[in-house]
């Protein structure tokens, strides 16, 4: 293997045997540590292996925030897989494009998206399997068995190299179709070190970083830093963005950093909840 660097996956699993009882992972009254984070992410790395994919395959994710959706991205990772998400309000033709585009081997989707599913299914040639968040249908696996079928399981992430991709990250589609662009296990070890000399320095296993914006574009990115330091990554509700709800995790949680978009933080300081919560963290 030429230029070898650590896969990304290892982060989550230094994180895990540094602070295996610590939060790592919380979204109402469910909340994981980074043990228990990093059993399940094993465990559906080890899934997905058995599914018959193989290093470089891509894994097409539709989800919305959920706790199996911040896992995904882990077990692709550690299994040498690219993490390929959409969108969750893209249309099912949208997806199925993207599907295609990326010659996407596995999808991974929550359940109230079946119609995307199905376009999907019908655009990718080369898929092996459907993997549901929730209920599955005929046909399709579902991905909470996939977890406990195989939890106990220590998997060791596959050797990668500093090109080998690690995300395919779309971009809107303004100008045309969406386009793919490849981040790499290389390039994203740098973008995590520079984050935490630059962007959050001080961050630690002490603070709590609060994820409002879909993890399928840069939330996901940002919570890379989050993993390596060990902190809490705190999810809001998967619904729609409530800032009421979002000024109340702050206090509940001490969140010392989020990412967010101009749109949310307007929201977030305009909102009368500002003013009746201790956000001093």
């Amino acid at each position: 293997m030429s230029n070898p660097v650590m896969n990304l996956g290892h982060l989550l699993t230094q994180t895990a045997n540094l602070h295996p009882n610590r939060p790592a992972l919380t979204q109402g009254d469910l909340s994981y540590t980074y043990r228990q984070l990093n059993q399940r992410v094993d465990a559906m790395a080890e899934a997905l292996m058995g599914l018959g994919l193989a290093k470089g395959y891509r894994v097409l994710v539709q989800s919305r925030n959920v706790p199996q959706m911040f896992e995904s991205m882990w077990a692709i990772f550690k299994a040498g897989l690219c993490w390929a998400p959409v969108n969750f309000r893209m249309a099912p033709g949208e997806v199925a494009f993207q599907g295609a585009d990326c010659d996407a081997a596995a999808f991974i989707y929550e359940e109230p998206f079946q119609v995307h599913a199905d376009a999907v299914a019908g655009a990718c040639s080369n898929l092996k399997a459907v993997i549901c968040i929730g209920e599955p249908r005929d046909s399709e696996l579902s991905y909470d068995n996939l977890v406990e079928q195989n939890l106990g399981v220590e998997f060791q992430e596959l050797p990668v190299s500093y090109d080998d991709m690690l995300w395919l990250f779309y971009t809107s589609g303004t100008t045309g179709r969406p386009k793919g662009g490849i981040l790499t296990h290389g390039q994203i070890a740098f973008v995590v070190n520079n984050h935490l000399a630059e962007l959050v320095p001080g961050v630690t296993f002490d603070d709590a970083s609060l994820i409002i914006a879909p993890l399928s574009h840069a939330s996901g990115l940002h919570a890379f830093t989050q993993v390596a330091v060990g902190a809490n990554n705190v999810m809001s509700n998967p619904g729609s963005f409530d800032p009421v709800e979002a000024w109340g995790l702050i206090e509940k949680y001490k969140v010392s950093n989020k990412f967010t978009v101009p749109t949310l933080l307007k929201r977030l300081v305009e909102c009368p909840a500002v003013d009746e919560v201790d956000h001093s963290s």
